[in-house]
């Protein structure tokens, strides 16, 4: 009877843990010097906070992703073992479930937003809202690692540990080039009223070919099998993040450099770094190439792994087990 109760309670934890939060922080003064009033955060949270809130991972979402996205990542053997760290997955600004174009209730037209901005306001979710002074580490891949990078200089002691995968501390033309086409896409599609539905499956389509090789497609499908491919994409659910919500993040990545307030060089920029830093790159990447991290990591003389593989943008998921043991051992040491 006390273990079913033991097991019962362990559950119901859980699932608490898991449900969607919110923090209304109030009107967030963004680097463009407008304000974004009455700006909400979701999070979720999972595993178990230590006495001396020693063993706090934070994990911000990838481009037009959300917390709930990220869960698969939590686990035993997974990005974060939750039965050791006690994990805060953020919802970043403008991913239709943090304060977005499609939920804004302020005047619009809804402002620009930039990755510092979503930085700041997780700053004020951690400390205002959720009373940590530090944590353990921040993580996040893609656009997610793009906000960990900002997070190294814009509140360089706040962790002590900071992981990016597959993003970069400032895009190179490349990166911004294929960011541009993917917007030019999504406002011409805004523009002539094209509904969600097959706006997101044009957009996706295209996200598709950029985050993966083309020796990863031909691989996955035969001459002759492009059009079950395509018969992926149809029917792409738009509720959550319309073309409005994507052009916002969009817009974001390719504003991102961290460099802008410390003097315009990674050189310099690496001064303001405190924290031990392990970043994580694939080789094959297309869509963030990974030549900016790796001069970033080689100016912090710090922990640098690159993947070797097929998979492009999506390289750690194809070495998950590789990477996520890499990820334990920096987080334990």
């Amino acid at each position: 009877m006390k273990i079913k109760l033991l097991f019962s309670i362990i559950i119901l934890t859980s699932v608490l843990n898991a449900q969607q939060m919110f923090f209304g922080l109030g009107d967030l003064k963004l680097k463009s010097g407008t304000t974004l009033t009455d700006t909400k955060i979701g999070y979720r949270t999972f595993g178990k906070m230590n006495d001396d809130k020693s063993n706090v991972v934070a994990f911000l979402s990838w481009y037009a992703g959300s917390s709930e996205d990220m869960i698969w990542s939590l686990g035993r053997g997974k990005l974060i073992d939750t039965t050791i760290y006690f994990a805060i997955l953020v919802d970043a600004l403008g991913n239709g479930i943090s304060t977005s174009p499609t939920n804004y209730t302020g005047k619009l037209p809804f402002p620009e937003i930039t990755i510092s901005d979503m930085v700041n306001s997780q700053y004020l979710l951690f400390t205002k809202h959720l009373g940590l002074n530090s944590i353990h580490a921040i993580i996040g891949g893609s656009m997610g690692g793009m906000q960990v990078y900002q997070w190294m200089v814009s509140y360089p002691e706040f962790a002590r540990k900071f992981i990016p995968y597959v993003g970069t501390p400032i895009q190179s033309s490349v990166n911004q080039l294929n960011f541009e086409v993917s917007l030019q896409i999504l406002q011409t599609i805004e523009k002539y009223g094209v509904p969600d539905s097959i706006a997101n499956r044009i957009f996706d389509l295209n996200f598709y070919l950029l985050a993966r090789t083309s020796l990863q497609v031909d691989t996955l499908y035969e001459p002759g099998e492009y059009k079950q491919l395509l018969d992926k994409f149809k029917g792409v659910a738009a509720e959550r993040f319309p073309a409005s919500n994507r052009i916002a993040q969009m817009k974001a990545m390719i504003d991102h450099d961290i460099t802008k307030d410390f003097g315009g060089t990674l050189e310099e920029t690496a001064k303001r770094v405190k924290g031990e830093v392990f970043i994580i790159v694939s080789a094959s990447d297309q869509l963030i190439l990974p030549y900016q991290s790796i001069k970033f990591a080689r100016l912090l003389k710090t922990d640098l792994m690159v993947i070797q593989n097929d998979c492009g943008h999506l390289g750690p998921g194809c070495d998950l087990k590789l990477v996520s043991n890499a990820i334990a051992g920096f987080l334990a040491r």
